[in-house]
């Protein structure tokens, strides 16, 4: 192995080490509420966000792994929706990275920082050859998916719930 070969490698960990972090920087200043509650959810329920994440995602990717790999015009379909899956996955990860910052801090700290060093031990343990490829990156993409599909879960309850509470007439009492 010569040294090109050594920064070939260190140079695409460092490049996905720095794009990890950056989704996780972008998504949290564009939905900061979102994020907040995702890593509420995850703090409270790790388990429901494992399960329901897996319930939904594991088929979801086996089955756009299928259409990418057959090639033909769905490729490229295929391959678009596993990169937004992905995104997805990314951006409920968001919130564990979050947990991950305020866990790890005493005083009170900026969101960034929170981001920041919660990101960088998170992503970090992706890096960590066999236990961080096949346990930590997948179980914490799985429940980030599953943080987001809960979200989405609560808010249409709440908004069915809300349509219920205005299709019923209000009773006025009569004095």
């Amino acid at each position: 192995m010569i040294m090109a070969d050594v920064f070939q490698i260190l140079f695409i960990v460092l490049g996905l080490w720095i794009g990890i972090q950056s989704h996780w920087l972008l998504y949290g200043a564009l939905f900061p509420k979102f994020t907040a509650r995702s890593c509420r959810q995850f703090g409270v329920q790790p388990g429901r966000c494992l399960f329901w994440g897996g319930l939904t995602g594991i088929p979801s990717m086996l089955i756009l792994l299928t259409i990418a790999s057959n090639g033909g015009p769905f490729q490229v379909l295929g391959i678009t929706l596993l990169a937004c899956l992905l995104m997805i996955a990314l951006m409920g990860a968001t919130g564990i990275a979050q947990l991950v910052g305020l866990r790890l801090t005493r005083e009170q700290s900026t969101p960034w920082g929170t981001y920041m060093r919660g990101g960088s031990v998170l992503a970090g343990a992706y890096f960590l050859p066999i236990l961080g490829w096949f346990i930590v990156l997948p179980l914490s993409l799985i429940a980030g998916l599953g943080v987001v599909i809960l979200q989405k879960r609560i808010r249409v309850q709440r908004h069915s719930e809300t349509q219920e509470a205005v299709a019923q007439p209000a009773k006025v009492q009569h004095a």
